[in-house]
């Protein structure tokens, strides 16, 4: 196995990576150790390759989630937002008639789940903002933030896990046909 996971093949891709000669040796024992870099890089552009034929939505989350920070764009950011958020709307219908001011504690909570929700893919599911936390962001107190929007900021969250794990199924397919290849070599 070249690759320990999918999210780590994705970041890899985009960033440059040292890769010694003792993390392939035991897959790779017949190669000079200064050809170690050059075949790592060439199953990450595999990686890269299929990164880039993915849909908008799914390429913006995966990048905004998996990549290096340096790589984060800001518009990406705004257009998952806008994505979550339409999402969100459409998943209450009807159900979704807030007053201005709720409305706009409703956006500002859809700015934090995104954060939320990369923070909780990233550290294996930890939550990174507690109710006090988000229920100051919101002007409330939080109990208020409990009782009401606890519930709007999961299914927010929930969206966008649910997306980051499509983006994450479509390359997979690519880094365990790498891994399977190494696995043979073994």
């Amino acid at each position: 196995m070249i690759f320990r996971s999918v999210a780590q093949a994705w970041h890899d891709a985009y960033q440059d990576v040292f890769i010694t000669k003792s993390r392939l040796e035991p897959r790779i024992r017949s190669t000079a150790s200064c050809d170690f870099k050059e075949i790592y890089s060439a199953e990450l552009a595999k990686v890269k390759s299929k990164i880039e034929r993915l849909h908008k939505p799914l390429y913006d989350i995966g990048m905004y989630t998996f990549a290096p920070s340096d790589q984060i764009d800001n518009s990406a950011r705004r257009n998952i937002e806008s994505l979550i958020w339409s999402l969100f709307v459409k998943s209450v219908g009807s159900d979704f008639f807030y007053s201005i001011t709720e409305t706009q504690r409703a956006i500002t909570l859809c700015q934090y789940a995104l954060v939320e929700a990369r923070y909780r893919l990233l550290s294996g599911g930890k939550h990174k903002y507690s109710q006090r936390e988000l229920g100051h962001a919101l002007g409330l107190v939080h109990t208020s933030y409990a009782r009401k929007w606890k519930k709007i900021f999961e299914k927010m969250v929930g969206i966008y896990l649910e997306l980051a794990n499509d983006a994450l199924i479509e390359v997979s397919s690519v880094v365990e046909k790498v891994n399977a290849s190494y696995k043979e070599v073994a």
